[in-house]
């Protein structure tokens, strides 16, 4: 049986070598907020979870992924486990990634105060094979498979875990 989600908060923040005050000011919360949330006394959002992410330095899928999702750090083929169709004829695909945003000129490998991360629900397409991401504005960015490091100064994004498992694909609005 996995483990809960605060479960994997306090064993994450104990492998960083931090106290609970340490990543409350990391996060910008106290540390009752985050005694909280280890001990299961509430479900982390998915905002809360980007917070703890980021406090913990780790991936978010380490922290909502089954045990294929403990495989952080390693980088796996997209197409190694694309998501099955409940229905034959169904096209389109739900499932969960983590996404990390830049903007502008902003490499995803250097980035800056723009850097943000994020889970987001997304859309599998089975005939077309790519990926959708809602955004907050409603647009949609599809997943061009453009080299990360040649974003021509386009706002973009990287999934780096999804279904649990690491992967390396990159959206960008399509050029």
């Amino acid at each position: 049986m996995s483990d809960s989600i605060g479960e994997k908060i306090r064993a994450a923040r104990k492998d960083a070598h931090i106290t609970q005050t340490q990543l409350a000011q990391r996060m910008g919360v106290t540390k009752q907020t985050v005694s909280l949330y280890e001990n299961g006394g509430a479900n982390p959002t998915t905002k809360m979870l980007s917070k703890f992410a980021a406090g913990l330095k780790v991936p978010v899928g380490l922290l909502v992924g089954d045990e294929e999702g403990q495989l952080a750090g390693q980088w796996v083929s997209i197409k190694t486990r694309l998501p099955e169709p409940d229905k034959e004829d169904e096209i389109f695909v739900p499932c969960l990634v983590n996404v990390i945003t830049w903007d502008l000129e902003c490499s995803p490998f250097y980035p800056d105060e723009s850097y943000g991360e994020y889970v987001s629900p997304a859309m599998y397409d089975t005939e077309q094979k790519i990926f959708s991401v809602g955004w907050d504005s409603g647009a949609t960015t599809m997943n061009a498979l453009l080299d990360p490091e040649n974003t021509d100064g386009r706002s973009g994004s990287r999934v780096t875990h999804w279904m649990g498992l690491p992967a390396a694909f990159g959206f960008w609005e399509a050029p």
